[in-house]
């Protein structure tokens, strides 16, 4: 006989911080070298020698969350201030400060693909005010978008894997991901 395999426990998901690799890695996808080149996440600790568990296992430290910030606002500085990144951040010519059609291509464009899944109706309006505001206080389309992109960044849905899943249909105690979790 052969060696019998070992028995894999798999570990049981939940939610985990992105490790500064991903951040970054991510950043790059959504806007490019240039604002990737900004990102400046925080210094991942390890747990066992692995980010990723630490990532798992420890609280985020309120120190990480203002490197957070930091990096989210000079990364949308990055993104509005080079014309190329931010054309494709801005898939509309606004007709004024307060053009809400157009600050919701914006929020169209860039969440679903930072935050890894479908927004929710109340998550676009949210982040559209967010954008209105900003662009009505300073007086600029671009601040609301740059606040946009900010305020995606920072939010937990970027900054955090979801790996909870939902019950199999065929097994009620076994969960499966669901397909935005896989794509992640």
């Amino acid at each position: 006989g052969g060696l019998e395999p070992e028995a894999i426990t798999p570990f049981p998901g939940g939610i985990r911080r992105v490790v500064a690799r991903q951040y970054i890695g991510s950043i790059r996808t959504l806007f490019g070298d240039k604002a990737a080149a900004v990102a400046r996440p925080p210094a991942d600790p390890q747990l066992l020698g692995l980010e990723t568990i630490a990532a798992t296992t420890l609280a985020t430290p309120p120190a990480f969350v203002d490197q957070y910030e930091i990096s989210a606002r000079d990364v949308a500085s990055a993104v509005m201030f080079d014309p190329v990144t931010a054309a494709k951040a801005v898939p509309c010519t606004p007709t004024g400060i307060d053009d809400a059609v157009c600050m919701r291509k914006v929020v169209e464009s860039v969440a679903p693909l930072a935050w890894r899944r479908p927004l929710t109706e109340t998550e676009i309006t949210r982040l559209v005010n967010v954008g209105l505001t900003a662009s009505t206080a300073f007086g600029q389309f671009e601040m609301g978008v740059r606040n946009v992109i900010s305020a995606v960044l920072q939010s937990p849905h970027f900054l955090y894997i979801t790996e909870i899943g939902e019950p199999d249909p065929e097994n009620p105690a076994v969960r499966k991901l669901t397909p935005a979790e896989l794509v992640t």
